[in-house]
């Protein structure tokens, strides 16, 4: 019967012309290896992110199956392709394994895995296939989701102001930082930002600008912003939550964002159902069982596409051709792990016909952000270096406690010294690294255990989720390098004017979308490397074009001003072309292209 009711969901996923038995049989994109689903349970309707995360270009996936495969090896003695119950004692068990990927490969005494719960189909061997099972099953997977909120004490991770809980629409909904640079911006005091108004923004860099790089940081806007109780934003620190680092995303109170499990065959289809059903348990208004357009809030032609007999409603089997094949949004991850940071960055992932892909535009250099309704999601590869995360354990600290139980220095440490009560902590590494059973662990042996620990936390991605609450820093910080210029002032209003939706030339800060940003970074680091946090001293980003441009932008703004300029006020007013006091990248480099085709440069 079983068979049958997934038979019949996977033939409703396939157009009518494919299922005749001449066609091919329809991959789902959902499996690919590339593939993380993550989906975002809006206040009106769910938004499905498709994400092709690649690391040095391959698939991220191929990283978690080859460090599985490497477990696998060392337990695997005698390489017969199967573990007997000795040799089971050298994989550690789910929850050791969730330690080690996320303490960059540290484990103490953490026990091995239980022979019964490996070996599912009950035939006395356990399999490379039920290896990764049971690691699956147990929610410890190749993505983990972090809720930065929880974990680094409520928005201030972010500057942003106060409030608690988890990622979602609950609580203080403010953004200090936001708030602040509003009431410079309303300059009448009306609670709206006009269209005026905006026009004259960048007078504030000559206002605020404390530090005199005609730039505005968070700290100059937030001087003396004690109104309404206002205050600097506060630098996080770490408040580990354990919760709010489930690997996939099923900790209390994860938010609206949640990691789609990545299920084998033939469980892939029972569980996408099911996460349709709870799909329309969270929209179903009128207890129905069935979601209308207006209740899922999807536009007309997506809902058409999935309302397979025309009945106006989606019921849970319809609503899975959503869930597996029609993405809202889909985005192509680089991740570069030996590379150069940045050659990695986010695109729309090539051929994508996502419902929400027309929204989509670059958030700086290393980001994507698209609306919708009253929410802004960003989707960013951090701009962090190679290797962050993936630090392996202190192993000179574990070859010392090695060295001080060898004694006599005879090359091994026998069990039995490791059960005295200062190190019997380690006694777990020790019995894992004792792989041929007789009782002793060979410094060689011990040196191995070491190295597969330090390779653990390279399987792993963290997505780490932040709210940033009602965000006007961040919209107008189009760069993402935490400060704004007088470039970006200047185009205030270009970037609020789509959330003027009575078209009056005006937004409150009702207006203002709540910010999500959601960064995929490599290992199970404890920072989850989301944008500067405000108030420190941000990074500035390198800047394209000529030399003699990137050397007189000194304050790496994108522009260079008349005081950045080293020529004279005429050769300025020669570059800037459009008049609007600054040499923009594009200026400088229409002048640069001029000057080498009359050779005035080399």
């Amino acid at each position: 019967m079983k068979r049958l009711m997934l038979a019949a969901l996977a033939a409703a996923l396939l157009p009518a012309a494919a299922r005749a038995e001449d066609k091919p049989k329809r991959i789902d994109p959902s499996s690919a290896p590339d593939v993380q689903d993550v989906i975002f349970y809006g206040k009106t309707r769910p938004v499905l992110m498709r994400l092709h995360i690649l690391v040095d270009g391959k698939p991220y996936s191929e990283a978690w199956d080859n460090y599985i495969k490497a477990r696998f090896d060392y337990a695997d003695r005698d390489g017969n392709g199967y573990l007997d119950r000795d040799a089971v004692r050298m994989i550690p068990s789910a929850q050791t394994f969730q330690q080690m990927v996320l303490g960059a490969g540290n484990f103490y005494n953490g026990g091995a895995a239980r022979f019964e719960e490996l070996d599912s189909d009950g035939d006395g061997k356990v399999t490379l296939a039920e290896l990764k099972e049971y690691y699956q099953k147990l929610n410890v997977a190749a993505v983990r989701l972090m809720n930065a909120n929880q974990v680094y004490g409520g928005r201030n991770f972010s500057g942003v102001g106060g409030g608690g809980g988890g990622v979602g629409f609950s609580g203080n909904q403010n953004n200090g930082l936001s708030e602040a640079l509003f009431r410079h911006l309303d300059v009448n005091k009306d609670g709206k930002l006009t269209k005026e108004e905006l026009a004259v923004a960048d007078r504030l860099v000559a206002r605020l600008d404390a530090n005199d790089d005609e730039l505005l940081d968070a700290t100059e806007l937030m001087q003396g912003q004690v109104l309404g109780g206002l205050r600097p934003p506060p630098v996080a620190q770490p408040q580990l939550s354990r919760t709010a680092m489930m690997p996939n995303g099923t900790g209390a109170n994860q938010g609206p964002f949640f990691l789609v499990p990545r299920e084998k065959e033939p469980n892939r289809l029972t569980q996408r159902l099911l996460l349709a059903k709870e799909m329309i348990a969270r929209y179903d208004k009128d207890k129905s069982g069935k979601l209308t357009r207006e209740e899922i809030g999807l536009d007309e032609e997506l809902f058409n596409l999935l309302d397979r007999n025309e009945d106006r409603v989606l019921d849970a089997v319809e609503l899975l051709r959503y869930v597996v094949i029609a993405p809202d949004v889909e985005l192509t991850v680089h991740l570069g792990g030996g590379g150069s940071v940045r050659s990695s960055g986010v695109t729309v992932t090539p051929g994508s016909k996502a419902n929400l892909a027309r929204g989509l535009r670059p958030a700086g250099a290393d980001a994507m952000v698209f609306g919708v309704q009253n929410a802004r999601i960003e989707v960013r590869r951090p701009n962090v270096p190679s290797g962050v995360g993936r630090s392996g354990p202190n192993n000179q600290y574990f070859m010392q406690v090695f060295r001080s139980l060898d004694r006599g220095n005879k090359g091994f440490v026998e069990l039995k010294a490791v059960k005295q009560p200062q190190v019997q902590y380690l006694s777990g590494m020790f019995e894992m690294a004792d792989r041929d059973g007789d009782g002793k662990v060979t410094r060689k042996e011990f040196e191995d255990l070491l190295q597969l620990q330090a390779q653990a936390p390279g399987c792993l991605l963290t997505l780490s989720v932040g709210e940033l609450g009602q965000g006007l820093f961040e919209i107008l910080d189009t760069n993402r390098d935490g400060r704004l210029s007088v470039r970006e002032l200047r185009t205030a209003w270009q970037s609020l004017a789509e959330y003027d939706r009575k078209k009056v030339g005006a937004v409150t800060d009702a207006d203002i979308p709540h910010q999500f940003q959601l960064a995929l970074t490599p290992g199970g680091n404890v920072y989850p490397a989301l944008r500067s946090v405000a108030g420190q001293q941000p990074v500035r980003p390198s800047t394209a074009g000529p030399l003699w441009f990137r050397k007189m932008d000194r304050n790496g703004d994108g522009d260079v001003s008349p005081r950045e300029f080293l020529g004279t006020p005429e050769q300025f007013k020669a570059l800037d072309l459009d008049g609007d006091g600054y040499i923009s990248l594009e200026e400088a480099e229409k002048a640069d292209a001029r000057l080498r085709k009359a050779k005035q440069l080399p």
